[in-house]
């Protein structure tokens, strides 16, 4: 049987965008939990060392 290059590129194509749809949950995931975190301490309910336990760093104003 003869698999055609455009069979090859196809299921490579899905294998990719597998990972992709992966990462970008992994990510959304994360985001949602360190958005949860900086209201929790804007809150009071955290201090700012838990949040830089967690690796979440605040922008320096310019």
């Amino acid at each position: 049987m003869i698999i055609s290059r455009n069979f090859v590129n196809l299921v490579l194509a899905m294998k990719t965008n597998q990972l992709n749809k992966e990462l970008i949950v992994e990510s959304i995931t994360k985001l949602v939990k360190d958005k949860e975190l900086v209201r929790s301490y804007i809150k009071g309910r955290i201090s700012l060392q838990e949040l830089k336990d967690k690796g979440i760093k605040f922008a320096r104003p310019l």
